[in-house]
């Protein structure tokens, strides 16, 4: 019977957004609850209002201009943006100071000072938590204001910016090992919300102008992308831009979002938790080019590749450290240096891999497939190959439920494919996941 001591422990950083703002109530924040509301300014007419939201990995930045005109005498209002984020305290689902970052508002280019106020067990009437991915009767959600003071002089035109970075909503399950160490096996979606109702308080409800964008960072190493709440995208390079006049703020009500970068972020993963450097004691193999020594494999530079010489049984070995446990091996397969390299050059399709534990021999055969080369994978390569990552887990414990010592590995090189220009086998890097005693 096998026993497993990796700690499943699972990871979320999960907010949902009230975006956007309007003129609020001076509440008196009595007990903190719904004490806040904003109020409908028939004489301040919105305009125009562009919102464009830059995807960055986890993060959105939010920028977003307004054009609002005063129709009426001069008046001064208080003015609240509000951001909504799920509070339970029980699956330690709460506030984090990195949630929200570089929040400003400037008013015709200056800048106004904000006050921030907090309001818990906002009712359920206020918000729909269909939208916010939370559980009636088990999440609450909470909202943080940023408040600050607008003078409209008769018959002002005023340009209002609203900035700021964001965490997304997002849940990811990671393997904590036995020295505390976490690593990120498993990446959701990431989800964001952008409530638009709260513009609709100016004037009638409606903008003359309305512009949205999104764009990202690297749209080719975001798998997957889709929108709700707002229909009709159209994609410019990067970008996904959607217009309209006299756009109805109060029936668009929400902006919502997912994208996925796992195979990315996994892949980036990867090259940082390698212990390779501190695990391994040694590394030889039967053949190596004098440009392309087998050091190159364990110097955690994927620019950097190992090149053995044409021979029909060509390995390499690794002999660990005493006392080391491994828990996972993964590799960059081919020249990942550039495009270029990878392109021309061999990659190993089949390959043999044995471990020899304290108390016990582990081998298998494994099947490589060559990879497209996206341009997202410039600094993390596609190539890599998490061969051990899975199926292989049981095998590494022993009877009573520890992990076995590794002694060796072996990987034998028993087929490739042909580069578009060389006929040369290359292989990047070898990660080790694991510890010492």
């Amino acid at each position: 019977m096998k026993h497993t001591i990796i700690l499943i422990v699972f990871m979320i950083k999960s907010i949902a957004l009230l975006g956007n703002g309007g003129s609020i109530s001076e509440g008196s924040f009595v007990r903190g609850v719904n004490s806040i509301s904003l109020l409908k300014e028939d004489k301040i007419k919105l305009v125009s209002e562009y919102l464009n939201l830059h995807v960055q990995g986890d993060y959105i930045n939010v920028n977003v201009i307004y054009q609002l005109e005063n129709l009426g005498e001069a008046k001064n209002i208080k003015y609240g943006f509000a951001v909504d984020f799920r509070d339970n305290q029980t699956y330690n689902f709460r506030w984090e100071h990195d949630y929200i970052q570089n929040f400003t508002i400037i008013n015709n280019g200056e800048e106004l000072k904000t006050t921030e106020k907090e309001e818990s067990n906002v009712r359920t009437e206020e918000c729909d938590y269909s939208k916010y991915d939370v559980l009636p009767g088990v999440d609450t959600i909470s909202r943080k204001w940023y408040i600050s003071n607008l003078f409209f002089d008769v018959k002002e035109t005023k340009q209002l910016i609203v900035s700021y970075r964001i965490k997304t909503n997002y849940a990811d399950w990671g393997v904590q090992y036995p020295d505390e160490n976490y690593y990120p096996a498993s990446l959701s979606n990431r989800i964001f919300r952008y409530y638009l109702k709260p513009s609709g308080f100016w004037g009638n409800g409606s903008v003359d102008r309305f512009f949205l964008s999104v764009s990202f960072d690297n749209i080719d190493k975001y798998s997957y992308i889709e929108f709700s709440g707002i229909q009709g995208f159209k994609k410019k390079g990067n970008t996904y831009v959607y217009e309209s006049s006299n756009f109805d703020l109060l029936k668009n009500e929400y902006l919502k979002f997912d994208y996925n970068y796992s195979k990315w972020l996994s892949t980036k993963n990867a090259i940082s938790y390698n212990n390779a450097t501190n695990l391994i004691k040694d590394i030889k193999s039967s053949t190596q080019h004098n440009r392309y020594p087998i050091s190159n494999l364990i110097d955690n530079n994927k620019n950097t590749s190992y090149v053995p010489l044409k021979s029909e049984h060509n390995w390499i070995e690794v002999i660990f450290r005493d006392s080391v446990k491994v828990f996972g091996i993964a590799m960059i397969n081919g020249y990942s240096k550039s495009i270029a390299t990878y392109r021309h050059n061999n990659i190993v399709t089949k390959l043999k891999i044995t471990i020899v534990f304290s108390n016990d021999t582990v081998e298998k055969y494994i099947d490589i497939k060559r990879k497209p080369f996206n341009s997202d994978y410039s600094v993390y390569f596609v190539g890599i190959e998490d061969f051990l990552w899975g199926d292989l887990f049981d095998d590494f414990y022993d009877i009573e439920g520890n992990y076995g010592r590794a002694i060796s590995m072996k990987i034998e090189i028993i087929e490739t494919d042909r580069g578009e220009k060389y006929d040369d086998t290359y292989i990047s890097e070898i990660m080790i996941y694991g510890e010492k005693y």
